[in-house]
Formats: structure tokens, C-alpha cells, sequence
């Protein structure tokens, strides 16, 4: 919002308004869903695909226009924004500038066109959360059990992993390779005064003979911090990461 009218009006010094118009116009464009035709085009015809989000509280950041009309108009007489010397060519600014302008998402691609899901439920589902140990799956196994804690099998709880793999030999024909991922559920732990139960996890041995335990879901205290899930997760996440750390590293 700020540099684009700057470059605009590089090129197009005698239309300072039009240029801090076209600008905002051009941005709420952008962000709107409106575009969309626009881009699908564009990564048709182009090698580079680029995307955005659809986000329309961006357009908070229009209120910068105002600035940047100040700045140009009142460039002559603002000693402080002057640069003395500058031992360069202006096309040398320009070309780097215009690539900041178009930086821009391209749309997500994961590794060999793979797609990964697993299924959650509970009153905290996690995304990433994650404890990588030196121990084996077998040792956790034990330490757990040795805790006294009730572990169960978690066969009904998620074993959907999926991979879905593209296949280019057969015209891109999407082929869906189904793998068993082993789940657990312990029923409660004590971690200092909060009651956490229904912990599911997973454990992924990996190739340099570690395991990673991947914390799915869990059950916390309903009558604490009820409205505000957000309270819940910064409670409880590290309160259980640290007591992973203390009993698995």
C-alpha cells in the first residue's frame, strides 16, 4: 500500500490521485473473491500458479494511502526523507522493487503430491504436537504401563491414515494407498492438580531409531476456562509437554 503508489508515480508523475486510487481499488480487488477468475486464468497460461487468501480484514491496510499520498505530495519540502547521493541508476531500484510488489503464495504442493489426514476428537485436538525421544516404541510402551497408567489400544478411535499419491503415468489419475497407523489412549493423568483424560496419541518410529510421539487429542477440565478454547490450549500444552519431557527423554 505504501510503495505501489510510490512506483506508480515513477512512471506516472502529473496523476498522483489517480495512482493513490487505482492502488486501493486494485487491492480491494485482490483480496476479493472477485479475482479468482482472474487468477485461475493466469496459472493456466503462466508456469509459475500463485494464490492468495480471500481475507477481507486486510483491507485494514488502506489506511496507509493517506500516508503515502502525504509523502509524495510533500516530498520536495521533507528534508529528512532526501538522500544527498546516491551512486546508482534508478532501473536499478526499480527492478528489484518490482519484484517485491508481486511477491505473492503459490498454492501449497506437499512432497510427491501427497495428501495426510487423521481424525481427532476431543475437547483439545492438536495439528503439531509432537516429542521426539531416543527411546523405542516398546520402552515407551513399558514406561507407561510402569507409570501405572491405563493404556489401551486405540484401534476404533483413528486408524485412517491415508496417502494419496498422483500418478503421472496414468494421466494424473489420483491413486489412494490406505496405511494402518497404530493409536493409543490412556484414560487419566494426574499432572499436578489438573485432571487430563482420553490422551490420544500415536508413535512413530523413525529411521535414525528414534520415536516420535504425536499427541492427537485430549479430554481437560471442563469447568476450567469453558468459553475460551484458546486459555485451554495455552494451559494445557505445555503443562503436558513438559510432563512428556520429564518421564520420556
Amino acid at each position: 500500500m505504501l510503495i505501489l503508489p510510490f512506483l506508480l508515480t515513477f512512471f506516472f508523475p502529473k496523476y498522483l490521485k489517480i495512482n493513490i486510487i487505482f492502488t486501493g481499488l486494485f487491492f480491494i480487488y485482490w483480496k476479493s473473491s472477485y479475482s479468482q477468475t482472474f487468477i485461475d486464468f493466469y496459472n493456466q497460461v503462466t508456469f509459475i500458479p500463485i494464490t492468495r487468501v480471500v481475507d477481507m480484514s486486510d483491507l485494514i491496510a488502506l489506511l496507509v494511502l493517506p500516508i503515502a499520498y502525504f509523502l509524495l505530495k510533500e516530498w520536495a519540502h521533507l528534508e529528512v526523507l532526501k538522500i544527498r547521493f546516491i551512486p546508482i541508476q534508478p532501473t536499478f531500484i526499480l527492478i528489484p522493487t518490482i519484484f517485491i510488489l508481486m511477491a505473492t503464495s503459490q498454492p501449497y504442493k506437499p512432497d510427491w503430491d501427497s495428501i495426510w489426514w487423521s481424525y481427532a476428537n476431543g475437547d483439545l485436538n492438536f495439528n503439531k504436537f509432537t516429542l521426539t525421544t531416543q527411546l523405542s516404541e516398546s520402552q515407551i510402551l513399558e514406561i507407561i504401563e510402569e507409570n501405572g497408567l491405563d493404556l489401551k489400544s486405540d484401534t476404533l478411535y483413528g486408524n485412517l491414515f491415508a496417502i494419496v499419491h498422483q500418478n503421472q503415468e496414468a494421466n494424473d489419475t489420483l491413486l489412494l494407498e490406505n496405511r494402518m497407523e497404530q493409536y493409543y489412549r490412556i484414560d487419566e493423568v494426574v499432572i499436578e492438580t489438573d485432571t487430563i483424560s482420553n490422551i490420544r496419541f500415536s508413535l512413530e518410529e523413525m529411521s535414525s531409531g528414534k520415536t516420535r510421539i504425536n499427541i492427537r487429542s485430549m479430554d481437560v477440565s471442563s469447568d476450567v476456562f469453558e468459553v475460551d478454547f484458546r486459555k485451554k490450549v495455552k494451559k494445557y500444552r505445555p503443562l503436558f509437554k513438559k510432563y512428556l519431557k520429564q518421564n520420556f527423554r
